[in-house]
């Protein structure tokens, strides 16, 4: 199931709101996999919405309470740094008040707060020049550590990650008790010159050491 609804909200008071809101619920089909929804289809959706709303600002996720979702599954996002909405699991208490037994996640976004993003004229950026070099990474982290926070290390580690993008969390043997593992697929470009295989892997070797020294991250082969 994969809902979205426009209508005007009342956050308190006489004051009056524009929202849109997306759910989805149940089995996810494709050619080549048949699976649960789950945080990140939406998140992935989310992403595409706002980024073509906002001519390409990038969305940002950061944990959040919110009454709506079950707590610790929440987050807030952010558009140019500012809050726009929220998303998350939706709470069990929610699911048992309209009787539903499977698991739902949902997000609403605020119009008004998209309005300033939409109205500004898009801007040219040149094609690339030069290839991108993509790798996969898995970390093993402790469960408290919020996955933005390991995103924003990863992206700030070196000048020439160009994106990264949490693809896979998952919890269970053979990650330990307490912990999870996140797998993010990361991009590097130079604007003037292909990395070399070498200029490559120390850039991800600095990645690795920034997360082992800043949350005590681990790559999933075992080394630090």
């Amino acid at each position: 199931v994969r809902i979205f609804e426009i209508g005007r909200v009342f956050p308190g008071g006489d004051v009056e709101e524009v929202h849109v809101g997306g759910m989805l619920a149940g089995r996810r089909r494709r050619w080549d996999e048949a699976r649960e929804f789950d945080f990140y289809d939406l998140k992935g959706i989310l992403e595409a919405y706002l980024w073509e709303v906002s001519h390409g600002a990038e969305p940002r996720f950061r944990p959040t309470f919110h009454p709506s979702f079950e707590e610790g599954e929440a987050s807030e996002v952010l558009l140019d740094g500012r809050p726009v909405g929220a998303c998350g699991k939706v709470s069990e208490a929610l699911l048992r008040r309209w009787d539903l037994k499977l698991e739902v996640y949902g997000f609403e976004v605020g119009l008004a707060s998209l309005l300033p993003l939409w109205e500004r004229r898009p801007q040219f950026r040149q094609l690339p020049r030069y290839p991108k070099v993509v790798r996969d990474l898995s970390f093993i982290v402790r469960e408290e550590v919020p996955w933005e926070d390991v995103l924003r290390i990863v992206s700030e580690a070196d000048p020439l990650v160009e994106s990264v993008n949490l693809f896979d969390l998952y919890r269970g043997t053979p990650v330990p008790e307490g912990y999870k593992s996140l797998a993010f697929s990361v991009s590097l470009r130079a604007p003037d010159r292909t990395l070399s295989e070498e200029e490559a892997n120390e850039i991800f070797s600095k990645i690795v050491r920034a997360l082992s020294e800043r949350v005590g991250a681990k790559l999933r082969d075992g080394r630090a």
